[in-house]
């Protein structure tokens, strides 16, 4: 490649980096390493050292360190992006040296809740996609805890967002965590830490120093890890194939005094007991339409 063609692709990288270091464009910073293929930043490619290559763009974007949590499961692309630049700001806290400790733990703790708050969003937005529903899950979940119990406002809450984040913490902990109440203290304080630590007073500095006094980045990282991985497994549970509902058109193929055989997809099944009162009156070859869940007959509509 000769130098003008290498000038003009410089020129392009430039200002891609200076449009991403603009306030409200940081997101890109962590795209564009996320965009080198794992393959080049690990092997040496003829007359270049590519690791060497891949620390001088690290330098040169401010991405020190590496992304410690896998949000691979998280389908929304634009949250999952999100997810991984703020796990990346998180990290890179941990290593910029020059800031202070309490500092840098500040803006450790502020990312990770960054990352428990969009994951505790999806986790009900997608699991709990009727608000009503989900309504009903927040205050089952939070019913014996007092004074700090959830209710719905008269109004009732629109959408996830418009639910307390206090509140939403202490039911997915219950749900995913029964009976194991330090992890519902810890991120109770990581959303103190948080909250508190906007105007960064000395009361705020208080509060982080009480953190720090049990707490550490370790304890941090690995609290925010066990709960994504319950995520991503209680997810996979839900919408799991076992969990897959589809409706099916069917025909009676025999109808007897207290039983009913219908063909769904080519195969014969009996009505269960409970469901057999919703097809009286249905005589042989008449279709009727079964809700299946996990391939298991739930319903006739």
């Amino acid at each position: 490649m000769d130098d003008k063609k290498k000038e003009k692709i410089l020129a392009h990288i430039d200002k891609i980096i200076a449009y991403a270091k603009q306030p409200g464009n940081e997101w890109l910073l962590g795209v564009l390493f996320q965009r080198v293929p794992s393959d080049i930043k690990e092997e040496v490619l003829t007359g270049h050292n590519t690791i060497e290559d891949i620390r001088a763009i690290r330098e040169y974007l401010e991405i020190r360190g590496d992304i410690s949590i896998s949000y691979d499961f998280v389908k929304d692309e634009h949250l999952r992006d999100q997810l991984r630049i703020d796990n990346l700001r998180m990290e890179n806290a941990v290593l910029n040296l020059e800031e202070k400790e309490i500092d840098r733990f500040y803006v450790f703790c502020v990312n990770a809740f960054y990352q428990l708050e969009n994951i505790v969003n999806y986790y009900f937005q997608v699991s709990y996609p009727n608000i009503s529903n989900l309504l009903k899950v927040i205050e089952d979940e939070t019913k014996n805890e007092g004074n700090y119990s959830f209710k719905r406002s008269e109004k009732e809450e629109q959408n996830v967002s418009s639910i307390p984040m206090f509140h939403k913490i202490n039911a997915i902990c219950n749900i995913l965590f029964p009976g194991d109440k330090s992890i519902k203290i810890f991120f109770g304080k990581l959303r103190q830490v948080r909250n508190n630590g906007e105007h960064r007073s000395q009361g705020i500095n208080n509060t982080l120093h009480q953190f720090m006094s049990k707490e550490t980045f370790s304890t941090v990282r690995y609290y925010l890890t066990k709960i994504v991985k319950a995520i991503h497994i209680n997810m996979k549970t839900l919408h799991g194939p076992q969990n897959i509902i589809e409706k099916k058109v069917g025909v009676i193929k025999q109808q007897l005094a207290s039983a009913c055989f219908v063909a769904f997809d080519n195969k014969t099944i009996q009505i269960p007991d409970k469901l057999y009162l919703r097809i009286r009156g249905k005589e042989i070859n008449d279709c009727i339409v079964g809700v299946f869940k996990g391939g298991n007959l739930v319903d006739i509509e």
